[in-house]
C-alpha cells in the first residue's frame, strides 16, 4: 500500500526542514490523535499558525470504512481541515 515509502518520504522532507513537525497517529489511538487535534487549536486560536509545515500521517491500515476511522476520526479530520482553511492555512487532506 506504499504506506512505508511515504512514510519515509515525510522524514526526509522533515530532516531537510520542509515540515516543522511530522506525527505518526495510529487509527485506534484515539488520544494520539486529540493530543495534535488540540495543538491544533491552541495554535488556531492563539493566531501563531502563521508559516508553520506540519504533516500527519494517520496510519488507517487500508480501511478507510472501518468504523472507528469512519464515524470518530475522519469528522474530526474535515473539521480541524476547515477550521485551518478557514484561518487562511492551506490544508489538504
Amino acid at each position: 500500500t506504499a504506506g512505508t515509502t511515504l512514510r519515509a518520504l515525510f522524514q526526509r522532507h522533515a530532516q531537510l526542514g520542509l515540515f516543522d513537525l511530522i506525527s505518526f497517529v495510529g487509527r485506534q489511538n484515539r488520544l494520539q490523535l486529540q493530543l495534535v487535534l488540540q495543538r491544533l487549536h491552541s495554535l488556531l486560536r492563539s493566531g501563531t499558525l502563521q508559516g508553520l509545515r506540519l504533516a500527519v500521517e494517520l496510519h488507517v491500515a487500508g480501511d478507510l470504512t472501518f468504523p472507528y476511522t469512519l464515524y470518530y476520526t475522519m469528522p474530526d479530520l474535515v473539521l480541524i481541515r476547515e477550521q485551518l482553511r478557514a484561518a487562511g492555512c492551506r490544508c489538504n487532506l
